[in-house]
């Protein structure tokens, strides 16, 4: 009796151990589901050319413009540039729900931009907006700060090829 009863005090002492490990990003067994998706579009890209005897602009001038995507502290994108497009999500709210084996987060955000871009030929004026979306799921032992974190970066990926996109598309 006195050995089964210390048996489960052990197996208990192991799992509490293990999840609070977890917990704190030492140990990392898990598998993740994400998704994400956009919709909107930039309603108006204009180009201006500072030339006023230029009949049309290259597009892969617009499309040479430098995009950085700024969530708090982190930044992704062309980091290095000088004269970069900034598009600041720092007030996008991750939904989650946490538990100790499985995570959920969901993300929901309305970008509305209408700003204008000097570059060396001209200016590009940007109106519009995009709504990225996503989801992620972790199953299995992770730490809070992972699944916070791996969502963020995911989104702000996800947002800088969007962004890079419409700029192609124009």
């Amino acid at each position: 009796m006195k050995s089964k009863k210390n048996a489960i005090i052990v197996v208990l002492s192991l799992l509490a151990l293990i999840f609070l490990l977890s917990s704190y990003g030492t140990i990392s067994l898990y598998k993740s589901n994400m998704t994400h998706s956009i919709s909107g579009s930039w309603s108006d890209v204009g180009f201006f050319p500072f030339d006023e005897q230029a009949d049309s602009v290259n597009p892969t001038d617009k499309q040479a413009i430098p995009v950085v995507v700024v969530y708090k502290s982190k930044r992704v994108g062309d980091t290095q540039a000088d004269n970069a497009l900034i598009i600041d999500i720092s007030d996008m709210k991750f939904k989650a729900l946490w538990l100790p084996l499985f995570k959920k987060y969901h993300c929901d955000y309305n970008i509305n931009y209408d700003d204008s871009f000097d570059t060396d030929l001209g200016q590009l004026r940007i109106q519009g907006g995009l709504q990225p979306s996503g989801e992620l799921k972790m199953l299995g032992l992770s730490s809070f700060k992972l699944a916070r974190n791996t969502i963020e970066d995911a989104t702000m990926n996800f947002v800088y090829n969007a962004v890079k996109k419409e700029l192609y598309k124009q």
